[in-house]
């Protein structure tokens, strides 16, 4: 049997790391606890003082990014995001656009909905979203013109690429369904911005991550703005990996109504002031405590 010489403060540690720990290998823990140490890290720090191979970093690295625990700040391109090994010459995108006429439709269209000549890496983009994703002008167009509105010009074909891969994953093929999509993609977007609202934060301020827990609490539970105030009343600086949890339990449950909640302790562990604990930790602390 063995025990901590040290003591672990839980409640300092962040919540996407508590949140994504039990999901992660050896290689992405050791590069979290590195960057819990150094904070702000270089791929070639990483490289040099790590003793894992450069595809379990990336592979970490990407594992981190998209629960939540790090981010780029250096601006990733567009181009970037589609797989090296896919990516398309110049002379192949010049014979893409001559052999198909709807590929040069598609480009023409995009400048202008960005307001802006293409280069050379968003058309490349572009034309692989048509190619191996999602092979709609309208449906990539329609998909512009959403995120058009809600992110920085540059990071439109980001997004666009995101949602052409997830309509790819969902085998979403059909003009009709396309247009559904749209719409639920704008109800998620409505509803964001409403619970941003009574968290009092900026929805621009989110990750890709938390946008999707806050989309899962209409989709997934069809809970409203009411029942996150709920939890937020009784506490009030509950985090959204926190308030999360509360609501999966209460619909776990079968409560559809905020009355059904209210003898309904939220608390997930007494002494865990910011409420990020996964049930395993829950589970450690109260054994200790015992």
């Amino acid at each position: 049997m063995y025990q901590l010489k040290q003591k672990i403060i839980y409640n300092r540690l962040p919540s996407a790391l508590i949140e994504s720990f039990i999901n992660a290998d050896g290689a992405a823990l050791k590069v979290a606890i590195y960057m819990l140490i150094y904070e702000k890290v270089s791929i070639d720090e990483l490289r040099s003082n790590l003793p894992i191979s450069d595809e379990a970093i990336n592979r970490a690295l990407l594992f981190w990014e998209e629960n939540g625990l790090i981010e780029n700040i250096k601006e990733v391109s567009s181009e970037n995001v589609i797989k090296k090994t896919n990516k398309l010459s110049h002379d192949e995108m010049s014979k893409a656009v001559l052999l198909n006429p709807e590929i040069s439709v598609l480009l023409q269209e995009s400048q202008q909905i960005l307001g802006r000549e293409l280069p050379i890496s968003d058309s490349r983009v572009l034309i692989e979203i048509y190619q191996n994703l999602l092979p709609s002008v309208y449906a990539i167009l329609i998909l512009e013109s959403f995120w058009i509105t809600r992110v920085p010009n540059k990071k439109v074909l980001n997004e666009t690429l995101y949602s052409a891969r997830e309509w790819n994953n969902l085998g979403i093929k059909e003009e009709s369904e396309y247009d559904s999509q749209i719409k639920r993609m704008e109800n998620n977007d409505a509803y964001i911005k409403e619970i941003s609202q009574v968290l009092s934060i900026s929805s621009d301020d989110l990750t890709r991550k938390q946008r999707k827990i806050i989309s899962s609490w209409m989709e997934d539970f069809s809970y409203d703005k009411a029942f996150v105030s709920e939890v937020l009343l009784r506490k009030p600086d509950a985090t959204i990996p926190y308030i999360n949890t509360v609501l999966k339990s209460w619909y776990q449950k079968g409560y559809k109504k905020i009355s059904d909640t209210r003898d309904v302790p939220v608390n997930i562990s007494d002494n865990n002031s910011n409420g990020d604990l996964s049930p395993l930790f829950a589970t450690i602390l109260k054994k200790k405590q015992g």
